[in-house]
């Protein structure tokens, strides 16, 4: 059972006192109502109070049922604390189910005072259901009840009461509360199939007041160890709800403080033989609807078990339910239910398989049987798969060459023919991704862009599975690293290549300048080869050596790339090591607004300080080729910076 209530404050522990008069009815007297603990301690001696007055009895009368049934009695659980304001309990397996309600909601039942209580309370040991209303203890807080709170019992199906209810503790303020008014009032009501059942009500001390089917607190303040504000409530028939509409009387004043009744445990006549419902979820392998050797069961599935409310009939408001799950074999069970009509239905079944073996709509269960056969069956559906590879296709031709490897990272998103996510995956390192037991049908798969990257192919493809084509592994996506005039974050892209060797003057034989040549660790130089306004031409090394005296010629390609204008680009290019840069050799081409024709910085000479985060040494040993290019367009710009060093 759920943990119910939180602890009751020294005022609604069982208002003790101390007997100076043994006139009837007895006058209790006390220094305060808010008692310390330390002089509740002092007062009441034990946890059991002795019982003072004249009450009419302290516990229920003798529990009294009719044939197949036998006295089953709410066995309420000490608790300290309130998780929630609907409580459930199995008395003799008759689902029984506590609700509250609140005329304010929020701010009618203290939280904090109402609870399961062990103590003796209205004479009778606990534990018992106590219920506080009002929020706080005035004039401290000057906070009194807003209004009432209403508490509704609620069984699976209609019982009868072994012995009549007792309500706790209903009174009013006495000689103790020092002007502190309050009054209990309670009204009582019950139905069966939503039909009124008359109840009656009886006081067990002179505390209270029965009118009706109400019961208010009348004279003063009981103690706790009395049966001095207690009354029965004895249904005239079986019931399925009953209900306790405990409000603030104000017949002797407005309240000025909190408020607390009590519910003694009570006894209800179960059936005697209760029986239970279950058996087996599986994989239905061969699909024939037998759970065969080797069909192995399916966990974590939930299932429901619904029962039909007093009416008889299923899908009306009165029925009521209860869940389990599926253990690791795939076997579940529902116990303790008594003979009746049930329904047993799958909440989650598998989404990759189809139902081959489900009980009748109606499961009928006999006084005391052990219903084992009722079995759900699942068989795989047909299936397939889609998948490839999402690719850097540097030559854009939308097909994945020899040497395009794969692009890894990036998310593919499956959808069904109505637009319905089915499934997302991510590539691998090698750019490859599948989808894999995707039941037959037609789909489209979505590849995200990856960052930096412009497609070659449609980013969204379809793919029909069918029983003669179940597989597909042909839903490329292509990509190429960046996009002349794209929109998205702007971008300069370098490519550097020898363009040119010279011996006495001549070009050196045998090595062609003038053509394209792919450095397959370098994007970029496929980028600006794509580029109709560029040619990165040139070679990236020389198998030819160079001789002392030799003229090399480098050439620093640029192209600019995004929806917005480059401003005030620096650039800077260190001469190699052993050479020697050749006067008057500086060549710009493709510069913007504000360029400058280039700079020589000599070796060892102090870099710029606006050049200082491009050029990777502060005092270049052989020194630096170093420009400021302006403002490049939007859309895109292509030049290049050249110039020549001799080899030492």
């Amino acid at each position: 059972m759920k943990a119910l209530f939180k602890h009751l404050s020294a005022i609604s522990q069982g208002k003790p006192g101390a007997v100076v008069n043994h006139s009837s009815p007895p006058k209790r007297y006390i220094a305060s109502h808010a008692v310390s603990t330390t002089l509740l301690a002092v007062l009441l001696g034990t946890p059991q109070l002795p019982i003072i007055g004249g009450g009419k009895a302290m516990a229920q009368t003798t529990a009294s049922c009719p044939a197949g049934t036998a006295p089953e009695t709410i066995q309420y659980n000490p608790s300290d604390s309130l998780e929630d304001l609907r409580q459930e309990f199995n008395i003799g397996g008759i689902r029984t189910v506590f609700t509250f309600s609140e005329e304010v909601p929020g701010e009618v039942i203290d939280q904090t005072e109402s609870r399961v209580d062990s103590r003796v309370y209205g004479g009778i040991p606990g534990p018992h259901f106590r219920l506080n209303i009002g929020q706080g203890k005035p004039p401290e807080t000057g906070s009194i009840s807003p209004g009432s709170a209403t508490v509704t019992i609620t069984f699976a199906q209609p019982v009868t009461l072994a012995s009549p209810l007792t309500l706790l503790d209903i009174d009013r303020d006495g000689d103790r509360d020092f002007g502190r008014t309050f009054q209990d009032q309670v009204t009582v009501t019950a139905s069966n199939s939503n039909a009124n059942v008359p109840v009656e009500l009886e006081a067990l001390g002179p505390f209270t007041r029965i009118t009706g089917n109400t019961a208010s607190g009348q004279i003063g303040n009981s103690f706790s160890g009395d049966p001095d504000g207690n009354v029965t409530v004895t249904p005239a028939g079986a019931v399925d709800q009953i209900r306790l509409l405990y409000e603030p009387g104000t017949e002797f004043g407005q309240p000025g403080q909190d408020q607390s009744i009590g519910l003694a445990p009570f006894t209800i006549c179960a059936p005697l033989e209760l029986g239970s419902i279950g058996d087996t979820v599986y994989r239905d392998t061969n699909g024939d609807g037998i759970q065969n050797n080797g069909e192995e069961g399916i966990g974590e599935i939930e299932l429901t078990l619904t029962i039909p409310g007093p009416d008889g009939q299923f899908g009306t408001a009165d029925d009521t339910t209860e869940t389990t799950t599926t253990d690791e074999n795939g076997i579940y069970g529902f116990v303790d239910l008594p003979g009746d009509n049930y329904r047993v239905t799958v909440n989650n079944p598998p989404e990759d398989l189809n139902p081959t073996q489900t009980p009748p709509e109606t499961v009928v269960l006999a006084a005391g049987e052990n219903l084992d056969t009722v079995d759900f069956g699942f068989t795989p559906l047909a299936q397939g798969s889609i998948g490839d590879t999402v690719f850097n296709d540097r030559d854009g031709d939308g097909v994945q060459d020899e040497g395009e490897s794969g692009i890894d990272g990036v998310q593919l998103t499956l959808r069904d023919s109505e637009g319905n996510t089915v499934d997302t995956t991510t590539t691998n390192e090698n750019g490859n991704y599948t989808f894999d037991n995707v039941p037959l049908g037609t789909y489209t798969v979505e590849s995200a862009r990856p960052t930096d990257f412009s497609p070659t192919t449609e980013t969204v493809l379809s793919a029909e599975l069918t029983e003669a084509n179940p597989n597909r592994d042909d839903i490329d996506f292509g990509f190429r690293v960046g996009a002349v005039g794209a929109s998205g974050p702007i971008n300069l892209r370098l490519v550097k290549r020898i363009t040119n060797i010279l011996r006495g003057n001549q070009p050196i034989s045998g090595i062609a300048f003038n053509q394209f040549e792919e450095d397959p660790n370098d994007e970029d130089d496929n980028i600006l080869n794509s580029s109709p306004q560029s040619s990165p031409v040139g070679i990236t090394g020389s198998e030819t050596p160079v001789q002392s005296g030799d003229v090399v010629e480098y050439t620093i390609y640029f192209l600019s790339e995004g929806g917005e204008a480059l401003e005030n680009v620096k650039f800077c290019d260190l001469i190699p090591d052993n050479t020697t840069f050749v006067d008057g050799s500086i060549v710009i081409n493709g510069a913007g607004n504000g360029a400058d024709n280039g700079t020589f910085l000599s070796p060892l000479s102090l870099v710029p300080a606006d050049f200082q985060n491009i050029c990777s040494n502060g005092t270049p040993t052989n020194g630096a080729v170093i420009s400021n290019l302006g403002t490049l367009p939007a859309g895109g710009q292509f030049g290049f910076v050249r110039f020549r060093v001799r080899v030492n």
